[in-house]
């Protein structure tokens, strides 16, 4: 998102000086290059990820580094237009582009899935911050590998945060979602109990974590009485809760299936 300001910017500067040389007024090219840019950044964010998942299919642990090649060479084109309408030369254009275009890409990560959130933290909470700052940092960075192909370097970087904090639910959430899109929905399910026996978890979260266990063996695995025992848990913990009313009339629906088999 923070690249959408940015094409914003560079397509008002793009339409102001290339006005001169276009029929039409300033405002209208101003409007016409802002609309442009922000689309053209919005398209290339989009692509990171396919992009990412075919070099990876091909070159395996290289999807991360095409994901960035292929942003830094978009951002550069951006830098090469507004450069190159400022009247600047060819070359030191296609220069200032690539560089300029590689450090916007470096600092994006820095900002995004690196230590800029906890280091900000730290900065002005003091060190009690730094391990919930490293925490989100590591599930932004396992997010943005995930969306470029390498799952199983995502898959790492949560199983260290599951053994930082295994009483923080979202990794394991995280991590179970990863597996689901791998279709390894065994791996996601035991994933699920082990974050409603080891999370802090309230209510609404048990009951959530329940219905995706019930869910997935129910779907995928096309056996909900493997949730059996997840939904007798769930029943005793809320007893009187809208949560525990589904959940008996799932092991209803399981027990009835059995007992026609």
């Amino acid at each position: 998102m923070l690249g959408m300001p940015f094409g914003a910017i560079a397509g008002i500067v793009w339409g102001v000086f290339a006005s001169a040389d276009l029929v039409g007024g300033t405002l209208f090219w101003a409007a016409v290059g802002a609309f442009s840019f922000v689309l053209f950044m919005d398209v290339q964010l989009r692509l990171i990820g396919p992009i990412g998942r075919i070099v990876n299919r091909l070159f395996p642990s290289a999807g991360g580094l095409a994901g960035l090649a292929w942003e830094a060479l978009a951002v550069g084109v951006v830098f090469f237009l507004v450069t190159s309408v400022l009247g600047a030369p060819l070359v030191p254009a296609v220069g200032t582009a690539l560089g300029l275009g590689a450090g916007y890409v470096a600092l994006m990560e820095y900002l995004l899935c690196g230590s800029a959130g906890s280091d900000l933290s730290k900065l002005v909470h003091g060190a009690g911050a730094f391990s919930a700052g490293r925490t989100r940092d590591t599930l932004s960075h396992a997010e943005a590998l995930a969306q470029r192909g390498q799952v199983d370097e995502a898959a790492a970087l949560l199983l260290e945060s599951i053994g930082r904090e295994p009483g923080r639910a979202t990794p394991y959430l995280r991590l179970s979602a990863l597996r689901m899109q791998e279709e390894e929905y065994d791996q996601a399910v035991e994933l699920l109990r082990a974050a409603l026996d080891r999370a802090r978890l309230g209510d609404e979260e048990e009951a959530f974590v329940v219905r995706r266990i019930y869910e997935t063996c129910a779907g995928p695995l096309a056996d909900p009485a493997r949730a059996a025992k997840d939904l007798e848990w769930l029943v005793e913990r809320q007893r009187n809760s809208a949560h525990a009313t589904w959940a008996r009339w799932r092991l209803r629906e399981i027990r009835r299936g059995s007992r026609d088999d």
